[in-house]
């Protein structure tokens, strides 16, 4: 049988245990900064995956959104009163002109479009981005580095 006593003490350990738990993560995450806990790579490949979703989904002409121009230039159409492959590279590269890391947009057998420095790269983040053509998927991939 347990007395009244030993209760107390059990309850009394459980809430210390409790309190130390909570005190230890609060510790952990005071002294980590922001930035603890991702690397470099990580970072690139999530900033690779937003910028292949903004170049889609920009209104570049027309009303035509980058992956309608960018399936256009894979299929030989014309977008913005220009063949789709001459808008990629205006538009399309203006809008890559302004993130930091270097980079490549390609398509394989379609387009490629890359910063000045991009081959000097080592580590390189890939993001692929199936897209549904009028007659087949096409598979984009923009490739994100930071020369150091």
């Amino acid at each position: 049988m347990i007395k009244k006593g030993q209760l107390e003490m059990f309850g009394l350990v459980i809430i210390v245990v409790l309190i130390t738990v909570i005190a230890l993560f609060a510790i952990k995450f005071a002294f980590m900064s922001g930035n603890e806990g991702f690397t470099a790579e990580s970072k690139l490949g999530t900033e690779a995956s937003n910028v292949v979703n903004a170049i889609l989904k920009a209104n570049i002409c027309e009303n035509k959104d980058g992956r309608s121009i960018i399936i256009g230039c894979c299929e030989n159409t014309n977008n913005c009163n220009k063949n789709s492959c001459e808008v990629v590279n205006k538009e399309i590269k203006g809008i890559l002109s302004i993130i930091e890391p270097e980079y490549r947009l390609k398509i394989e057998n379609c387009f490629e479009v890359k910063s000045g420095k991009f081959d000097e790269c080592k580590n390189i983040v890939n993001s692929n981005y199936p897209i549904k053509g009028a007659n087949r998927l096409y598979n984009l991939e923009l490739a994100l580095c930071k020369v150091k």
